[in-house]
C-alpha cells in the first residue's frame, strides 16, 4: 500500500515538472565576453612591436614606409598610413592608390579613392586585404583578423597564417567566451554600412565554426542576431529562435530559446 502511494505522490509530483528544461542538453548557454583591449586590437598591440622595423615618412610626399634598425629602406615610403610591425614580423598598411571608376547621377565619370587595408610581411608582399572594421584593418580578436579575398571572408592569425579560409559570405568577430564566429553562406548585405560591427546580413544558411574554421553549429538556420540584454546569440529557423548552448561533453548544440536554462 505504502508503495502504491510513493508512486501516484511521484506521478502527481512529475505532473507539475517544466518538461520544457533540457539541462541534459543545455547544461550552459554560450554568452559573449566583454572585449578586453589586449584581445580587441592590432596585433602588434597584442603581442607587441618589431624593434628592427621602424616606420617612417617621406617628407616629399608625406608617403610611409619601414627602415630596419640601422635606417637602411626595406620598404619603400609607398602607403598613406602604416601600423608598427608585430613581433611575428605582420603589419598593416593602407594602400593610397586603390582607385573605382563610377558613374555618378547626372551621366559623369568619376573616381573614387577606396579604403583599403592590407597586412603585409616583412618583405613588403601583401599577405590578406584586410576587412573594414572601425574606419581601419579588422581588428585580432581571439588571436584572429578578418580579411576578404574574391568577395568571400576568412581569418588570418597573429602569425600571418590563414586560419579559416576564405569561404564565407559572412563572418561575426570571434566574441564568444568559447571561442566560435557565426558565419553565412548565400547571405547578401541589405542596408548597414559594411564597416559596421554587425550589418544587416540577410539570406543564406547560417551556422557557426570554431578557429579552425570547422563547423561546430550546421549550417541548416535562416538567420541570426545578438541578444545585448542576454549577451548571447540567437540562431533561427524561420520564427524560431534558437540558443547556442554546451552539453555535459562540451559539445556545441542549438536548443529552442524557451527551452534554455
Amino acid at each position: 500500500m505504502r508503495k502504491k502511494i510513493f508512486i501516484y505522490t511521484l506521478l502527481i509530483v512529475c505532473a507539475g515538472c517544466d518538461v520544457k528544461k533540457t539541462p541534459e542538453i543545455c547544461a550552459t548557454r554560450v554568452k559573449r565576453i566583454n572585449l578586453e583591449p589586449e584581445s580587441y586590437s592590432s596585433a602588434n598591440k597584442v603581442v607587441g612591436t618589431d624593434p628592427s622595423m621602424r616606420k617612417f615618412t617621406d617628407p616629399n610626399t608625406g608617403l610611409m614606409g619601414f627602415k630596419n634598425k640601422n635606417g637602411k629602406i626595406v620598404i619603400p615610403a609607398k602607403y598613406r598610413s602604416v601600423w608598427d610591425f608585430s613581433i611575428y614580423g605582420v603589419a598593416d598598411v593602407y594602400d593610397p592608390y586603390n582607385y573605382e571608376p563610377r558613374i555618378n547621377e547626372f551621366g559623369k565619370r568619376i573616381v573614387k579613392v577606396r579604403q583599403s587595408w592590407y597586412k603585409i610581411n616583412k618583405f613588403g608582399d601583401i599577405l590578406v586585404k584586410s576587412y573594414l572594421f572601425d574606419n581601419g584593418p579588422d581588428y585580432y580578436v581571439s588571436g584572429l583578423s578578418r580579411f576578404e579575398a574574391n568577395g568571400k571572408m576568412g581569418c588570418i592569425d597573429l602569425q600571418g597564417k590563414i586560419a579559416v579560409p576564405p569561404r564565407f559570405d559572412w563572418i561575426t568577430p570571434f566574441f564568444f567566451s568559447h571561442p566560435i564566429a557565426i558565419v553565412c553562406v548565400g547571405c547578401r548585405l541589405t542596408k548597414a554600412h559594411k564597416n559596421d560591427q554587425y550589418p544587416d546580413m540577410k539570406g543564406g544558411k547560417w551556422g557557426a565554426i570554431n578557429k579552425k574554421g570547422e563547423i561546430v553549429i550546421p549550417m541548416e538556420f535562416t538567420d541570426y542576431k545578438v541578444d545585448h540584454k542576454d549577451r548571447s546569440i540567437v540562431l533561427f529557423k524561420g520564427n524560431v529562435p534558437y540558443n547556442i548552448c554546451l552539453d555535459k561533453n562540451n559539445t556545441f548544440k542549438t536548443v529552442e530559446k524557451d527551452n534554455t536554462l
